[in-house]
């Protein structure tokens, strides 16, 4: 089953690291292809995305002739040395962390990263590069971009994964309870690899909620998660090893 988007027309993404995300990749990119991209999205071609740490993967179908191919997105490198300082950062302080986790992360969050050299979204230093199958490649594509404009709605239904694209397992920032005794699912175009446990925001700490965003802001979130569970989980994206479209060519300049 292939990704709808939501957005037919106009902006795509809502929350602002979706949004500030697609703006920097078109700085990074360049917008030629972009349209191509976005019409193709639209139209259902993206099949499926894979994330992995520094990476998102997808397989696109072709508008002539459906044939498939297969971008990918790369965003880093983050040395492990700064993953492990931005876990620990949001060990001590998950203000930013619950935020994204939330959906409210803003420019002021951005920015106290930022100065402490932990941003999370593509920068100078941290920059997106990207791969593909076509013949277009080494230079941008309209799969490429069909990629980045599907990704940027995929940040808004699960920033769980936006995190995991920087390196970060929610799970294991001890923001969470205990997680449950039923084992992953394993969904995808690989059923053969184990996927990573997803996050829960319904087993935040409460504690954690507060401290964070105070009584009033964690109760609004806490309700919003728990209808959110009553009516359905947001669909599952699947995790597995590097594949196809691992070249890569950075490309910060426009077209």
């Amino acid at each position: 089953m292939s990704i709808e988007m939501t957005s037919k027309r106009g902006a795509i993404g809502e929350s602002f690291l979706a949004t500030e995300f697609l703006a920097r990749a078109e700085v990074q990119l360049g917008r030629t292809r972009l349209a191509a991209g976005k019409r193709l999205a639209r139209a259902g071609a993206v099949q499926w995305l894979d994330v992995t740490p520094g990476h998102v993967k997808a397989e696109v179908s072709a508008a002539i002739d459906g044939t498939l191919t297969h971008p990918q997105l790369d965003f880093g490198p983050r040395l492990p040395r700064d993953i492990e300082a931005l876990a620990a950062r949001a060990k001590r302080d998950p203000h930013e962390i619950l935020a994204v986790l939330a959906g409210t992360y803003d420019n002021a969050g951005e920015r106290t990263l930022e100065r402490e050299g932990l941003s999370l979204l593509p920068s100078a230093e941290l920059p997106l590069s990207f791969g593909c199958t076509c013949l277009r490649w080494p230079d941008v594509c309209e799969h490429v971009w069909a990629l980045t404009v599907a990704f940027t709605e995929h940040i808004d239904r699960a920033p769980a994964d936006y995190l995991a694209l920087l390196g970060l397992d929610v799970e294991k920032l001890h923001l969470t309870k205990a997680a449950s005794d039923a084992p992953p699912a394993t969904v995808g175009p690989d059923p053969h690899v184990e996927t990573r446990t997803r996050f829960d925001p319904a087993r935040l700490e409460s504690e954690i909620l507060v401290r964070a965003m105070g009584e009033e802001a964690a109760a609004l979130v806490a309700a919003f998660y728990a209808e959110a569970q009553r009516g359905g989980d947001v669909p599952h994206t699947e995790t597995k090893g590097r594949g196809q479209g691992d070249g890569s060519r950075a490309d910060t300049g426009d077209d």
